[in-house]
């Protein structure tokens, strides 16, 4: 089973907050690769890096202008315009403007339960404002 997820970080969580969470969204993700060899699994390395450092992730509209030579604007309209086209794009991607850590999972043998507990039980959720598991809140 595929798991597209953002974790969106409190907007008001201190900087040293957000290193907290930046540091254990890292141990936790590589504790649960370790315990799932058979897994697949992705993590945006700029907005856990801007998390580490004590800040919000950038947009990830802006995260994706650093790959590309498109202007904002035009960037922009091309995102909207797939998600429109393609359903399962507005699932995957994360919203353009937010503020969050894009992480996932194919994961031949567990559940979204058990992705939850383990989440919820290592990484401090206090900081988090929202979560959303393929497309929907948790």
């Amino acid at each position: 089973m595929t798991f597209n997820c953002e974790l969106f970080p409190r907007h008001d969580a201190t900087p040293d907050e957000l290193k907290r969470l930046g540091t254990a969204m890292k141990a936790w993700f590589d504790d649960f690769l370790e315990a799932h060899p058979d897994a697949d699994g992705f993590v945006a390395p700029d907005a856990l890096a801007d998390l580490r450092a004590g800040e919000l992730p950038k947009p990830f509209l802006l995260r994706c202008l650093g790959s590309t030579q498109l202007h904002a604007k035009e960037l922009k309209d091309a995102l909207e315009r797939a998600r429109a086209e393609h359903s399962l794009l507005h699932r995957c991607l994360p919203p353009l403007h937010g503020r969050c850590v894009p992480f996932g999972f194919w994961l031949a043998d567990a559940n979204e339960s058990e992705l939850l507990t383990s989440l919820r039980s290592s990484i401090p959720m206090e900081l988090v404002e929202s979560l959303r598991i393929n497309g929907a809140a948790q």
